[in-house]
C-alpha cells in the first residue's frame, strides 16, 4: 500500500512529520503542470505514485484564487476559472498558494 511521500524542503507542516521523505524524482513530470521535476524542487508523490510540485499539490487542495474568492462556477453560475493570461500552470498554482497563505 502506497502513501504520500514528500521531497525537497521540509516546510514544517504535519504532512512532513506524518509522511516519509524521498529523494527528489528528477526527470519525472508533474501531473498538474506537466513540467519536469528538477533538482531543488519541492513536492509530493501521492498515494498513486503521481508526482506533483508542492504548489501544484496544494492548489488541488486550496483551489485557484477565483475559487478561494468564491467567484468560480461552483459559487457563481456561469463564472469561469480562467487562468491568468501570461502565467504558466505552475505559476498559477504558486500564486494560488501564495494568495491562500496571505489570507490565513
Amino acid at each position: 500500500m502506497s502513501t504520500v511521500r514528500w521531497f525537497g524542503h521540509n516546510f514544517r507542516a504535519a504532512i512532513y512529520e506524518d509522511c516519509p521523505r524521498v529523494k527528489t524524482p528528477v526527470g519525472r513530470q508533474c501531473v498538474h503542470c506537466k513540467e519536469l521535476i528538477v533538482a531543488g524542487d519541492d513536492g509530493f508523490l501521492d498515494a498513486g505514485d503521481f508526482v506533483l510540485h508542492r504548489a501544484c499539490y496544494l492548489r488541488g487542495i486550496v483551489g485557484s484564487i477565483n475559487h478561494q474568492l468564491k467567484i468560480f462556477s461552483c459559487f457563481v453560475p456561469g463564472a469561469a476559472d480562467d487562468p491568468i493570461e501570461g502565467l504558466t500552470v505552475r505559476e498559477e498554482a504558486e500564486n494560488a498558494v501564495a494568495f491562500y497563505d496571505s489570507h490565513l
